[in-house]
């Protein structure tokens, strides 16, 4: 028996196979041959979430799966032949290589979902547990996340010094908020700029009873007229960059191809708008908050231009 609504879904479904099994070998290629950094996009997340407009879950899915292919080219092969499906070989990514292709391309191609799932936790237990931030409501999430033993210790270590200094139990939320509070505090920038600054102010309003005390005036540095004083680079002092950190908020200023701020928080790095060799300071104005590729970009613009005169 047919049905005209039943042969148009069949159809709608192979078209809809064959464009995901080009965009996979496009991702491909865009990824090999570094596009998305051409296009300024820090990484081939951004690119997809973006440019292409995917969601999150699958933007990742499928920069996973173009990896598996590029790193297996028998997952592509059997993609291709619609012997496994994108969502199949997502879920043997993590331990599909060329030795086992051939076992695992059959696994993924009889077994149903849950029991694929299974066999990939058998050999790789880390994958049983799938992360998961899911918003229940407004202000309140869900994370489910897979641990090892040595972590859960230490979790439950923490749980018990809170507890101890607070004297109220600790659920594992509250251990996880000091927990990321202390990393924090000691190591984003823009935080350890924030307290620094406020300890000046501080200092500063104690000191006013002082201000009639002269002070020794810094002479001002004298500037080399050699071409070598000029190129040679200092330390941008820690107070510049508390400075910066504050100003930009560690977000990079970087322009997507849609003329938005990049905003990227990650492999940030502090760029000169005027290069050092050409007589850059360290002054604020001179300084930029870049993520490593708008930083790469802007150089190769630079070297570029130079290589025009």
């Amino acid at each position: 028996m047919q049905h005209p609504l039943d042969e148009q879904a069949t159809q709608i479904v192979q078209r809809y196979r064959g464009e995901e099994n080009q965009l996979i070998s496009v991702l491909q290629q865009i990824e090999q041959e570094a596009v998305f950094r051409k296009l300024g996009y820090a990484s081939m997340y951004e690119y997809c979430v973006r440019r292409l407009k995917l969601s999150d879950s699958r933007a990742y899915e499928l920069i996973n799966v173009s990896r598996t292919c590029t790193k297996v080219p028998q997952v592509k092969a059997a993609i291709e032949a619609g012997a496994v499906s994108i969502s199949a070989v997502k879920r043997i990514g993590s331990i599909v290589t060329q030795d086992n292709a051939d076992l695992w391309i059959e696994q993924a191609s009889t077994l149903r979902q849950k029991d694929l799932e299974r066999a990939v936790a058998t050999v790789n237990p880390r994958e049983a547990v799938k992360e998961q931030v899911k918003p229940v409501t407004k202000d309140r999430s869900t994370l489910i996340v897979g641990i090892s033993l040595e972590l859960e210790k230490k979790l439950e270590r923490v749980r018990e010094l809170v507890a101890q200094n607070t004297a109220k139990p600790c659920n594992i939320e509250q251990a996880l908020e000091q927990m990321a509070a202390l990393f924090l505090e000691r190591k984003d920038p823009v935080n350890r700029a924030e307290r620094i600054t406020q300890k000046k102010l501080v200092a500063k309003s104690k000191s006013t009873s002082l201000s009639n005390v002269a002070s020794p005036v810094e002479k001002p540095a004298q500037k080399s007229s050699s071409p070598i004083a000029r190129q040679s680079r200092s330390p941008i002092p820690a107070a510049i960059r508390h400075q910066v950190s504050l100003r930009d908020r560690g977000e990079c200023q970087g322009k997507t191809p849609q003329g938005t701020r990049c905003g990227c928080k990650q492999w940030t790095e502090i760029h000169h708008i005027r290069p050092v060799a050409l007589g850059g300071s360290n002054d604020l104005e001179n300084l930029l908050t870049l993520c490593s590729n708008h930083h790469r970009l802007v150089h190769q613009r630079v070297e570029s231009r130079a290589l025009t005169f």
